[in-house]
């Protein structure tokens, strides 16, 4: 098996095994914990909300020039982290997370946001080349949370249980 080892932020739209290392006391080591699809794509369509900030991606907002400090600056305004979260907690399958963050692009950019939306989109994916770029076709829509008695599994970081088998467990 492998395991991601990494404190890029970006990797957990990869689905798989994860570890975080600590760097400092206010990141700390976050031990390996399972990513599902649907967990990779949800923070895939979070992060179209609310944009990445170090790699200069605005996601659904916009610069604008705004006062900051006693001078006038460009600054995003536009959808922050808890309102991405609320927008995005009732959805249930990678269509719900679709319609979602469509219409919220639909609202900021009018006439535009098709094509800005799949211009973060493809500045957010990981796993393109440079001559096959991110295409909506690659999602699969029906992809939903899995859930036993009505509690979410592996959508959260769990891992999934475990294969019965003598052999220890490689990362």
């Amino acid at each position: 098996g492998t395991i991601i080892c990494s404190r890029d932020k970006d990797l957990k739209t990869v689905s798989g095994w994860h570890y975080r290392w600590a760097c400092g006391e206010k990141q700390p080591e976050v031990l390996p914990h399972w990513i599902s699809e649907f967990d990779a794509k949800h923070f895939f369509f979070y992060q179209m909300l609310v944009g990445d900030n170090t790699d200069n991606i605005c996601g659904c907002g916009q610069r604008r020039e705004v006062m900051w400090g006693g001078k006038l600056t460009l600054r995003r305004k536009g959808i922050g982290e808890k309102a991405a979260l609320q927008l995005l907690a009732d959805c249930k399958t990678v269509q719900d997370l679709f319609d979602v963050v469509s219409q919220c692009y639909q609202n900021e950019f009018g006439e535009t946001w098709e094509e800005t939306m799949l211009e973060n989109a493809r500045l957010l994916y990981i796993g393109q080349t440079p001559d096959n770029l991110f295409d909506w076709s690659w999602l699969d829509y029906t992809l939903e949370k899995e859930f036993i008695d009505d509690e979410v599994i592996c959508s959260t970081g769990t891992e999934p249980e475990p294969e019965s088998s003598s052999e220890p467990t490689e990362f």
